[in-house]
């Protein structure tokens, strides 16, 4: 071995950046300050990897820019622009005023690679320490950073148009995401719904079984013979009436069904059946007009079931405390 020069492994210059980085950190600075012409700089494809929308599996790869070429103007320093805590090696303007930070080695740590995203300039990473030797040239770092060939073209480091995509890609993934979720919600509410009808209608129909058909829907009686034609309007309107609230007691039967199996005593099921159906009538009554249209419709809709189950409710609740006392 020829006689050289080397720290001791335990000493803080042990630490520090090697030998060979600074001589091609220096190399190349001198080298872009002396050289006559800038060597432009072959900027790779800016991309990123956008999330799947179910989590799963690897992100879909895009392409925020294609590769492209970066004639630099000039060479700033860092500390000249603020930058004096970025770890940037070189720091290049273009004729238009776009910047272009270059590191020349690839061992940044996280907290340094967040300087870079928070100083916002596209940083490219060249690892010049694949050069390391004793006859390194200058001229040798402009080849390697100006060549669009070699293995050990620079790579992104930070690439603010592939973040700013990125971050539209995850706002619109979110976005989908939630609506999604709303759409399950939906769906699930409707399943419910059907299901519920589906009870509704098969509890109606096993009590129609054993109900005598004109207690739930009454027969029609003939028109007087003298009676005038409003008479019979109001009588028929009277009649649909009355079959609505018929079947506002069916419904009540069916819903009450497992609020009363808690009740030991038949007779008392059945007085609190009663108080649920008068609770449920009156609260209709009370609640919707006498020349809303709801009177003669032929079926329940979902808002009358719902109003004549509250009603129900807070009768029970009534009768049961009176009963307690």
């Amino acid at each position: 071995m020829r006689p050289h020069f080397a720290h001791a492994v335990t000493s803080e210059c042990s630490r520090a950046p090697s030998l060979a980085r600074i001589v091609l950190n220096l190399l190349a600075r001198r080298a872009m300050h002396e050289v006559d012409a800038l060597p432009n700089f072959h900027l790779p494809e800016q991309a990123y990897e956008a999330p799947s929308l179910y989590g799963v599996g690897a992100g879909e790869r895009r392409v925020a820019r294609e590769s492209q070429v970066f004639i630099p103007d000039r060479v700033l320093e860092p500390e000249e622009v603020g930058l004096a805590e970025v770890p940037i090696d070189l720091l290049l303007e273009s004729a238009d005023g776009l910047r272009l930070g270059v590191v020349l080695h690839g061992n940044l740590s996280a907290d340094e690679v967040g300087k870079l995203k928070h100083a916002g300039i596209p940083t490219l990473c060249y690892d010049l320490e694949q050069l390391a030797g004793l006859d390194v040239t200058a001229e040798q770092v402009l080849e390697t950073l100006s060549s669009h060939e070699r293995s050990r073209d620079g790579y992104w480091l930070y690439s603010r148009i592939a973040e700013d995509e990125l971050a539209k890609a995850l706002d619109d993934l979110e976005e989908r995401r939630e609506a999604l979720r709303a759409q399950e919600v939906a769906e699930r509410r409707r399943r419910e719904e059907f299901e519920r009808a589906n009870r509704e209608r098969r509890a109606a129909m096993q009590i129609r079984q054993r109900t005598p058909t004109d207690t739930v829907l009454p027969l029609q009686v003939p028109s007087e013979p003298h009676r005038s034609v409003e008479q019979d309007r109001l009588a028929e309107k009277e009649k649909l009436r009355r079959r609505l609230l018929a079947l506002v007691d069916v419904h009540i039967e069916c819903w009450s069904r497992n609020t009363l199996a808690t009740l030991a005593a038949e007779e008392e099921r059945a007085a609190a059946l009663s108080e649920a159906k008068q609770g449920a009538r009156a609260r209709l009554q009370a609640y919707i007009p006498a020349a809303d249209e709801i009177w003669i419709q032929e079926a329940l809709s979902p808002w009358v079931k719902e109003l004549a189950e509250k009603g129900a409710d807070l009768a029970i609740k009534i009768w049961w405390k009176q009963r307690s006392r």
